[in-house]
Formats: C-alpha cells, sequence, structure tokens
C-alpha cells in the first residue's frame, strides 16, 4: 500500500488493548493513532485524528461500541468500523453491523486475520471472521445488513450453488468432494471463484449470500 492506515483501538481490557497494539505496530503498512478505554473517548479520538479504521469492541462502559459507530456515521466520518467480540453476543454484532461496520473479529482471532481484516475494511469491503459459527451466520444473513443486495444469484452456476449449498449445510472439501464426484482442488478453487464472483473475502460470505439470496433455505 503506497500510504498507512490509519488506525485507533477501543477496548475496556488495558492488557488487551496493549496486546492487540504491540502486534499491530509490527505491522509496515499500520500506524496506531490512539489507544482509548470507552465509546466517548473513541467518538472523540475519532473527530480530532481522522483514522481511517476503527477497532472497537461492543460492550464497554458508558457510550458502548455499537452507539459510538452510530455517532461517528452521524459526524460525516469516513471512519470505516471493525468489530472485535465474543461469540456470546451475536445479536451485538449483527447490530453492530446494521450500525455500520464493515466487519468483525473475534478476540481470539490470530494476529494474521487481525492484519487482513483491518486491511479489508480499509478498501471498503466486508469482513467475517474465519471461525464464524452457523448460528451468527443465520443472523447476519436474515438480518437487514446486506452486503450482497445488488448481486444476482445468476451469478453463480450450478455447480457453484450447490457448493454454496454443501458449505451452508457445514460440509468439508473432502466430504464436497466426494459429493460432487470431484478432487478437492477443484472444489477449493470453485469456492474462490465464488468468493471472487460476490466480492467475499472468507468462506462465511459464500454461507450468507446463499441464505441471503435463497441458494440455501434455512429449515
Amino acid at each position: 500500500m503506497d500510504s498507512k492506515i490509519k488506525l485507533i483501538i477501543a477496548d475496556d481490557h488495558n492488557m488487551f488493548r496493549r496486546g492487540l497494539s504491540s502486534v499491530l505496530e509490527q505491522v509496515k503498512d499500520i500506524v496506531i493513532l490512539a489507544s482509548v478505554a470507552n465509546g466517548k473517548a473513541l467518538v472523540q479520538a475519532a473527530k480530532e485524528l481522522k483514522p481511517d479504521v476503527v477497532i472497537t469492541d461492543i460492550e464497554m462502559p458508558g457510550i458502548d461500541g455499537i452507539t459510538a459507530i452510530q455517532e461517528m456515521k452521524a459526524a460525516g466520518l469516513a471512519t470505516r468500523s471493525l468489530i472485535l467480540s465474543t461469540y456470546n453476543s451475536n445479536q451485538l454484532i449483527v447490530d453492530a453491523m446494521e450500525a455500520g461496520a464493515l466487519g468483525y473479529i473475534t478476540k481470539n482471532s490470530d494476529d494474521e486475520e487481525i492484519v487482513d481484516a483491518v486491511r479489508c475494511v480499509y478498501g471498503y469491503q466486508h469482513y467475517y471472521c474465519k471461525t464464524t459459527n452457523l448460528n451468527l451466520i443465520k443472523r447476519i444473513a436474515k438480518s437487514e445488513f446486506n452486503p450482497y443486495k445488488r448481486l444476482s444469484i445468476d451469478l453463480l452456476n450450478d455447480r457453484e450453488k450447490m457448493v454454496s449449498i454443501l458449505f451452508c449445510q457445514q460440509k468439508t472439501a473432502e466430504e464436497m468432494a466426494k459429493i460432487l464426484f470431484l478432487s478437492k482442488r477443484t472444489v477449493e478453487g470453485i469456492k474462490e471463484k465464488i468468493k471472487k464472483k460476490i466480492g467475499a473475502k472468507s468462506d462465511t460470505g459464500i454461507a450468507i449470500f446463499a441464505i441471503q439470496n435463497g441458494i440455501y433455505i434455512i429449515e
């Protein structure tokens, strides 16, 4: 990247915030402008420093992460928001994305995924944590948040639709290969083609697209 990604971190756990800062400070194309402990401080820092991306927890004292995202959006900031959360707050993650967040990661995400997520939302693309559980996928797919609303299921051919369905059924690449009489490598290639067509950065995007567009019907 030609310029560095200007970033603010917001989390009320000081030790975690320091650890995350330590990881991101080592990345050449990221610069941390500030690290804050609550939503009010996040909004104030964002208005003053104009970051490209903020990583924010949802549940924080005072103003929570969702309200902070809404206030930054209302202030006309071009800042992209990345949610930092845990699996016990699925509905809150959906609420945050409906409020304007472009993606989310969990607190147990590895360093590489955190960096990938930051770069992704910096480019105005949606990011879903690699270890997203099926319940959260369903909640996102049924919510008002719809990153694929301008796309058509006609983008996918029959084989790609079948792979999407099998992915929603939580089949592994090996299982898909046996069902479709294909090699595992071919299945992986089809998944990559699907992601490229719909603009998804992770396999989770395939499931959300399939559910939102009626390719896979939730029972």
